[in-house]
């Protein structure tokens, strides 16, 4: 395979591909420093020039200086240097007009007492308008710094058939690292994110310094997210993503809901003829994997009764006993397997 070549494309793409297929074909069977050169491969062939380095930025709300924080350089060959993904900033109050309609949102009308809903027009004093259930809430002046965004609507120029991004509600992390210096990033082709996701994946499984390993995960699917293009890419992204934070306790219930937010996904896709594209490029996981994470996170938070629920589903009869017997319910695991036996007798 290695002398392989495709004299009817000389733009590297076609070969990409098969050595992006060759790379996850090596990660799923457990070779992954060959599963690494193989994506990296990949990206020689596209001509995807990546640097990860360090920039000085702020991790949390009330961090005061700014430190050391990872950030990926990358752009692909036949993308023009103007053509702009997004400008790395924090997406929250600071700009109005560039809050999209339909984003949900929280604030406090008074101390102690929020209020939810979704923001339904931009008033030229620059206050935006919140209404649940089409009754206006309020308007709230966001330069005061009391709107928060729960959940992103999509953006005009983004797909309305991707997967949603579940934003991170938490009172001291940010949802993105706010750099000191704006980024100005240009927008990756599909098989260069392909190659980020899998370097991504094998940066787990070869770093033994954990916390680095998560850092470095966490720093390639973030560039990924940057364009939203692709149902495929961007449904693995947001699952390696999940996988990543539900060890933790700051992240658990982000990934939690972006876990059930990815399952409603497979199981009502509104364009099935998108979820093709580059499926075997960026290592998709299947509806069962989908559903096992699921029911692993609610394990995590002791949701014994709901994780049984999603494991039912698809039939993960070691899960359900699993859960069955942390719930102290083991007599119910006992008759669940001797009913299965008895309906398929071996």
């Amino acid at each position: 395979m290695e002398n392989v070549t495709f004299d009817f494309d000389d733009s590297g793409y076609m070969l990409a591909a098969l050595y992006l297929e060759i790379g996850w074909f090596y990660y799923e069977h457990f070779h992954f420093e060959t599963s690494k050169k193989w994506f990296e491969k990949a990206g020689k062939s596209t001509g995807f020039e990546y640097e990860l380095t360090a920039a000085l930025g702020r991790r949390t709300k009330w961090q005061e200086k700014a430190t050391s924080q990872l950030f990926l350089n990358g752009k692909s060959r036949d993308v023009a240097d103007d053509e702009s993904a997004a400008k790395d900033k924090e997406e929250n109050e600071e700009v109005v007009s560039k809050i999209e309609l339909g984003t949900e949102a929280s604030y406090e009308r008074e101390p102690g007492i929020p209020y939810r809903g979704k923001i339904s027009k931009h008033n030229a004093d620059g206050t935006v308008e919140l209404t649940f259930n089409n009754q206006k809430l309020g308007s709230v002046n966001t330069n005061l710094g009391k709107l928060k965004i729960v959940s992103k609507a999509k953006s005009l120029d983004v797909p309305d058939y991707l997967p949603k991004i579940v934003i991170l509600d938490d009172e001291t992390l940010l949802d993105q690292i706010k750099f000191e210096q704006q980024k100005i990033l240009t927008r990756l082709i599909p098989l260069d994110q392909c190659v980020l996701l899998g370097l991504a994946c094998v940066s787990m499984k070869l770093r033994r310094a954990a916390n680095l390993s998560e850092g470095v995960q966490a720093t390639y699917l973030e560039r990924i997210l940057k364009n939203q293009q692709s149902w495929g890419i961007q449904m693995r992204a947001l699952e390696l993503r999940s996988y990543g934070e539900v060890v933790s306790k700051d992240k658990l219930i982000r990934a939690i809901g972006q876990f059930e937010s990815l399952v409603i996904e497979y199981e009502r896709i509104d364009k099935p003829q998108t979820c093709l594209e580059y499926v075997f490029q960026c290592g998709l996981r299947d509806r069962w994997h989908h559903h096992t994470s699921l029911g692993d996170a609610y394990m995590r938070m002791a949701l014994y009764n709901s994780a049984i629920t999603v494991y039912e589903r698809i039939g993960n009869l070691e899960k359900q006993c699993e859960c069955l017997a942390y719930s102290r319910r083991k007599k119910d695991a006992e008759d669940l397997i001797l009913s299965l036996l008895e309906k398929k007798r071996i």
